[in-house]
């Protein structure tokens, strides 16, 4: 017994004495990757890289890029290596950012380059960049210490509200599979800052729509389950359905749970798909509310006013999708999951027929509002 364990430690040892180590204060570690469009033989690869280092007072770290040239993907992480002046070592890769133009031409080539990469996590973002990923990564911001922290945050303090859940493995999962297309967040650059600007709607690995910030919350409403989603319009005090008088207040309301059914009929023929949503809520802002004799009266005015243009702007963002021929809310997946003998192909005919019909159900449930 005593020779066996000998043996297996002096593997261990060995094993150790032959795995390669990297000091990080020796190496370039990428956090934050972007691509951009230059023609159709040439791309740009930016990377943004984190120094780290050792002050007097504390240890630092600080934000450079890199930029170079390439005709593949598979060649740039070679010529930035030639750009880098330590190795380049990509293992904690956390964003990587593909500007507009490149991904309308088509992002397979990516997808599949960093889906066989076993060093990168199926939970790193994939951003589409409405501008210059080289001037946002390049960038230094007062927000941040560098670009990857300003991203990571920005990223996780919006799926917590509006932003439905997006990572690599969730666009891997709409990109592959039978019923569904994949989509990414839109970010932008301005004034100093990189603002959250939409969903970039994906058909099959081209980008050929968008959606705005203000149909964020109903997309996801449509996409799964909401926990702390806000919802900003307007309510006249009376009940007047118009937001251009005077009186008109705005009610910002927060979604503390909501619940979507889809009932699927006809999936094979024509298409009859009726979308119910439960959602409980509360309001976090409303000038009429501190008059504490207009509460109730003004809660019941929301729940009907709130359900009314959810449901309005629910079905023009459907019919929307439908006409770009385009399935981000996984429609075709669970028709297929109810529906015998199911067929893509067959569906992508009938999808554009198909009828909608969303009923929405909302309940105030309190007002977080002090009188």
């Amino acid at each position: 017994m005593k020779n066996i364990s000998i043996t297996i430690i002096s593997c261990l040892l060995i094993l150790n004495g032959c795995s390669q180590k990297s000091i990080i204060e020796d190496i370039q570690i990428v956090q934050t990757i972007g691509y951009d469009y230059i023609d159709n033989d040439s791309i740009q690869g930016s990377a943004a890289l984190s120094i780290y280092g050792q002050s007097e007072a504390q240890s630092t770290v600080k934000n450079v890029s890199i930029s170079t040239t390439a005709h593949s993907v598979n060649d740039m992480k070679n010529r930035l290596q030639e750009t880098s002046s330590k190795p380049i070592r990509n293992g904690k890769l956390e964003s990587v950012l593909y500007n507009k133009e490149l991904a309308e031409k088509g992002v397979y080539e990516f997808i599949d380059y960093y889906s066989r990469d076993s060093s990168i996590g199926r939970d790193i973002q994939l951003l589409i960049v409405d501008g210059s990923s080289e001037s946002l990564l390049s960038t230094s911001y007062e927000i941040a210490p560098t670009v990857t922290f300003y991203l990571r945050d920005l990223i996780k303090q919006n799926l917590e509200q509006n932003l439905p859940t997006v990572n690599f493995h969730e666009f891997l999962y709409s990109y592959y599979g039978a019923g569904m297309d994949p989509f990414m967040p839109l970010i932008q650059q301005r004034e100093g800052e990189i603002d959250l600007v939409g969903l970039a709607l994906f058909q099959d690995d081209r980008l050929i729509d968008q959606i705005g910030m203000d149909d964020l919350f109903i997309f996801k409403m449509l996409y799964e389950s909401v926990q702390n989603g806000i919802y900003e319009f307007t309510i006249a005090e009376e009940g007047r359905e118009t937001s251009e008088q005077p009186n008109s207040n705005y009610i910002v309301t927060e979604a503390i749970g909501s619940n979507v059914n889809y009932t699927i009929k006809n999936a094979k023929h024509s298409p009859e798909i009726k979308i119910e949503v439960s959602l409980k809520g509360k309001i976090n802002e409303a000038v009429s509310l501190k008059k504490k004799e207009n509460s109730r009266r003004l809660i019941d005015q929301v729940e009907v006013k709130m359900e009314k243009e959810l449901e309005e702007k629910g079905l023009l963002l459907l019919k929307k999708l439908q006409e770009q021929e385009i399935d981000p809310l996984r429609i075709g997946d669970r028709a297929r999951a109810v529906t015998r003998g199911w067929n893509e192909q067959d569906w992508k005919e009938v999808y554009p027929t198909a009828t909608f019909s969303l009923n929405i159900d909302v309940d105030i449930t309190q007002t977080g509002i002090s009188k």
